[in-house]
């Protein structure tokens, strides 16, 4: 049996928390959306995988690195797939 959607959006989550960039992109539609309420230096809609990635290289670098996600719930019907998740900026790596 194949693996849900619901279940490889989890799974890109981890792969992402790993760091395994290609592995998320991999489960990604090559038109994906990923909006980002609000009206805050991040906001927006986000298309395809180069704006994506785009989306997170800038996200990690105003952040110093110190971004990351909780995933609270995937929703998945069919091949539409939400997740309702918190991201969340910790205080940057010490430096020496």
């Amino acid at each position: 049996m194949a693996e849900s959607n619901g279940a490889s959006i989890r799974k890109a989550y981890d792969d992402f928390a790993k760091g395994n960039v290609p592995a998320v992109f991999a489960v990604f539609d090559a038109a994906i959306t990923w909006h980002v309420p609000g009206h805050g230096l991040l906001s927006g809609d986000y298309t395809g995988h180069a704006q994506v990635g785009g989306f997170f290289q800038r996200t990690m670098e105003l952040s110093q690195d110190a971004f990351g996600i909780e995933v609270h719930n995937v929703l998945a019907d069919g091949d539409v797939v939400v997740d309702l998740s918190t991201t969340t900026i910790g205080e940057p790596p010490e430096t020496e």
